[in-house]
């Protein structure tokens, strides 16, 4: 493995996700979600005391997965099978983190908008 390669594609995916993060914070309304409810988010003072332990997380993270991708890689290069086993190794994490989210139905990974919750007292009743 190329080391060198490793560190510029988790600094590079590090680089990515917080750029998107804040260009996404920018965009929609997260602003005024965090202030309407205070008790469920971090203040401004209490995030910034801790950013830098999640900030390092979020590296090591990146590096493992780059790790784990340039594994794949090699291995699928000796033999394609190795590949299509490591693709389907993170589609089962993938599926698996998306499936033990609080409110998860087996629908979820595959919705294209999150379900609405509808007042049953306003659905029109089908008897």
């Amino acid at each position: 493995m190329n080391y060198t390669r490793i560190a510029l594609a988790a600094l590079g995916a590090f680089v990515a996700y917080f750029v998107l993060g804040g260009m996404t914070f920018a965009i929609t309304s997260f602003k005024e979600e965090f202030r309407k409810y205070p008790a469920v988010y971090r203040s401004q003072e209490g995030i910034k005391q801790v950013m830098p332990a999640g900030m390092v997380a979020i590296f090591v993270g990146m590096v493992v997965l780059a790790v784990l991708s340039a594994a794949i890689g090699i291995a699928a290069m000796r033999n394609l099978r190795y590949g299509y086993i490591g693709l389907a190794i993170f589609a089962v994490i993938g599926l698996a983190a998306a499936l033990t989210r609080p409110n998860a139905t087996p629908c979820l990974p595959w919705s294209p908008r999150p379900r609405l919750r509808t007042d049953p007292a306003r659905s029109p009743s089908t008897s």
